[in-house]
């Protein structure tokens, strides 16, 4: 998708034409008055089409008209965005009412994946027989009005093209001046849309990764959708690890499912991350009721950094003790204890476990209830 850098840059919109359309098209675009618009017209078909649209874009093109089998398969292959041309049923009539005219047994050619064509409801309403062909490129669509007993074909461009070379009548599904400038205020719309969209994403994106504190998002499954530089920063996290992977398995201590397990819409508290006492909140983000998101946010904890004199000598304290634990379940309550028998050791002792769950907190504890209490810590 191509967004437009600077806002004094004309939108550019593309109509892909074929055959007769393309006039239509042409008198409808130099109609359009708009001065921040410029309107592209692009012949193709169904065989053409891939080149054309990436020519188009590579021109700078953000919004493409289309109509029947160019729609279809613009649709199909290109993420690109589109405002299609569709014939009505009364278009269709039209078309019909013509066709009987001139023949005896109209044939609505359609391409495949393009709109349904109510072939039955055409039938009541006129009283006409039709036969309906659907397609999906060039060799399909000639072999099927080749091979078909109707004398006269109902379509757009590329199928009257190939009827009058297979010596066929053909009424053109026809697309009015009206219709073209109405799909050019739409587009335009879109345009106008598209770009008011990028500028809010580019203050949204800048606002998320210059910010100081640690920001995450996780859905309803605790699984992370959002996430920004300083979390990665703050928890070690790489990036290409961590889109898509669940909260809980990279920051255990953070798991935001037990949260949304409760009646709290926001918890605050802190943990020791990746070595790092920081403030935790979670808060819960609701949509009619309902549990969709987990805003998590991580704060310095400033408690810390006013206990830490600014000195080498201070970086080699332990700050923590037994009475700065604040888990009180069985297993924590476990730890603890085992923890403090521990302290009265000589031999070293390792302590091992995952990211984020207090080991560091824990020797700082253990060395300041030991024998070793006024040494440094290191």
């Amino acid at each position: 998708m191509v967004l437009r850098e600077n806002m004094t840059q004309k939108y550019k919109i593309c109509i892909l034409t074929y055959g007769e359309l393309g006039e239509i098209a042409k008198k409808a675009s130099e109609a359009a008055e708009y001065d921040d618009t410029e309107i592209l017209l692009f012949e193709s078909n169904v065989d053409t089409i891939h080149q054309v649209v990436d020519t188009a874009v590579e021109q700078g093109c953000e919004i493409f008209i289309a109509g029947g089998a160019n729609a279809a398969e613009f649709m199909r292959y290109s993420r690109e965005h589109l405002v299609e041309l569709r014939p009505s049923n009364i278009d269709y009539l039209k078309a019909i009412k013509k066709a009987v005219e001139i023949g005896q047994k109209p044939l609505i050619a359609a391409h495949r994946y393009g709109r349904a064509v109510d072939l039955m409801l055409l039938q009541e309403l006129s009283g006409v027989s039709i036969d309906l062909l659907l397609y999906e490129d060039s060799s399909e669509l000639y072999h099927g009005i080749a091979d078909s007993n109707a004398d006269v074909v109902i379509g757009a461009s590329h199928a009257l093209e190939i009827a009058q070379e297979l010596q066929k009548k053909s009424v053109l599904l026809f697309y009015s001046e009206e219709t073209i400038h109405s799909a050019i205020r739409r587009a335009r719309n879109l345009a106008q849309d598209l770009q008011k969209n990028a500028f809010q994403a580019k203050i949204y994106q800048a606002i998320l990764n210059y910010s100081p504190f640690g920001l995450a998002v996780t859905d309803e499954q605790g699984q992370i959708v959002l996430f920004n530089r300083a979390i990665r920063k703050q928890t070690g996290m790489e990036s290409a690890r961590v889109n898509g992977r669940q909260l809980a398995d990279l920051i255990p201590v953070l798991d935001p499912k037990t949260f949304l397990g409760n009646e709290n819409t926001q918890v605050d508290q802190r943990k020791l991350i990746n070595g790092t006492m920081l403030r935790c909140t979670q808060t819960r983000i609701d949509d009619r009721g309902k549990s969709i998101a987990v805003l998590t946010t991580l704060y310095p904890d400033n408690a810390r950094k006013n206990r830490s004199a600014d000195t080498e000598s201070d970086s080699f304290r332990a700050h923590y003790t037994w009475k700065d634990a604040i888990g009180n379940s069985p297993v924590a309550e476990k730890a603890i204890h085992m923890a403090k028998q521990l302290a009265d050791q000589v031999h070293p002792i390792v302590i091992t476990g995952e990211a984020g769950v207090g080991k560091n907190f824990f020797a700082q504890c253990i060395h300041n209830s030991s024998l070793r209490a006024g040494e440094p810590f290191i």
